[in-house]
């Protein structure tokens, strides 16, 4: 026994050993020892083979489980814990950061916006003694599809006698027809504020005309270039800011029309005008309104925060566009009317007029495709 344990101490491999010992009685063969060294190769590669199996037969579930785990981690955050941190974050939102009535103290100013007051005129009524109720209709980004414009005001009846017709802006560019647009627009008395679209316009009609050297080929030069003087000058009366005031049998002190957002807190003659036009969220930290849509949270989301702690003769309903990949969204304070008409989906206008006897809003849509 302690002569087998002294051979494997010399030997531990098996070739060394059954050479060992059968070279005890006589030599063995080349041709011998090569084909036991294969055979030993074959039991390893085998051997290997099994334990890469076992290893795989191990990984693939373990794989499977991670990648499930994984999934629900995900999910869980951006279904449950993503919009319960939102929640808090604007539950804990400071409404008076930027309340400052100071104009130098404001510290977003740019410059002074232009707010108008839609004439008294223009307001939804009852109508009385057989009339027809007077509405408004406000709608969304056109860019220059007039033919669908002229679509969705023939599905609400409208009439430029009774009714009042309010862009959000953008209303030009992009599209097919931005002078016929304009034109109808004109021939209906119909009001606008102003999008980030016409300011890029008025911007280089300027550069124009101050000589300054741009882009002969650029859309927005051409488009310059092949509108009529009244068009211009139509579109240099867009506000950034039209208010209609208090409007009777609706819930809000105030309703507001523009084109991207307003800044919750900042009286409307305090707002950025550039961020008016071009804000999509708002940085919570910093109560600082920011243009891409991935830097904080929705405006309109802190704006429906902000409002519902507002006593309720205090409330502003603003309707907006902008936004076509939100597309439509009608919240308690806010509706957002950009359905992306120009890119074939649908044109969105919200109608205010009397309703079987009522004050009532209704969102109207037509497919432009």
């Amino acid at each position: 026994m302690l002569f087998v344990i002294y051979l494997l101490h010399l030997c531990p491999e098996p070739s060394g050993l059954l050479e060992l010992c059968t070279g005890l009685g006589r030599p063995m063969s080349r041709k011998k020892r090569t084909q036991i060294q294969q055979e030993e190769l074959n039991d390893s590669n085998q051997s290997s083979k099994a334990g890469e199996m076992h290893k795989s037969r191990f990984l693939n579930p373990f794989l499977a489980v991670l990648a499930l785990i994984s999934t629900l981690v995900i999910l869980t955050y951006d279904k449950i814990l993503a919009p319960i941190w939102e929640d808090y974050q604007l539950r804990s939102y400071d409404l008076n950061k930027y309340q400052s009535s100071d104009l130098e103290a404001a510290p977003l100013l740019r410059s002074r916006p232009i707010v108008h007051t839609l004439d008294s005129k223009h307001l939804p009524e009852h109508g009385e003694h057989g009339k027809r109720s007077k509405r408004v209709a406000i709608v969304g980004d056109v860019h220059g599809c007039k033919d669908q414009l002229s679509d969705l005001l023939r599905k609400i009846d409208f009439s430029p006698k009774y009714d009042h017709l309010i862009c959000v802006g953008d209303v030009i560019n992009k599209g097919p027809d931005t002078a016929g647009t304009l034109r109808l627009l004109r021939s209906m008395g119909a009001s606008s504020v102003r999008g980030n679209h016409e300011q890029e316009l008025l911007n280089r009609l300027d550069e124009i005309a101050s000589g300054v050297a741009v882009n002969e080929v650029d859309p927005i030069t051409k488009l310059a270039a092949s509108l009529e003087p009244e068009d211009i000058r139509f579109i240099r009366n867009f506000p950034h800011i039209l208010s209609l005031g208090h409007i009777r049998g609706l819930p809000y002190a105030n309703t507001v029309v523009v084109h991207a957002g307003l800044m919750p807190g900042v009286s409307l003659d305090q707002q950025d005008p550039k961020l008016v036009m071009n804000m999509r969220s708002i940085d919570l930290r910093e109560a600082v309104p920011k243009i891409p849509r991935d830097k904080g949270v929705a405006w309109w989301k802190v704006w429906n925060r902000v409002q519902k702690r507002q006593k309720d003769d205090r409330h502003t309903l603003v309707v907006y566009g902008h936004d076509s990949k939100s597309g439509l969204k009608v919240k308690p304070f806010s509706v957002g009317l950009d359905s992306g008409c120009v890119k074939g989906e649908k044109l969105s206008a919200l109608v205010i007029g009397s309703a079987k006897g009522r004050m009532s809003q209704e969102v109207v849509s037509i497919d432009c495709r």
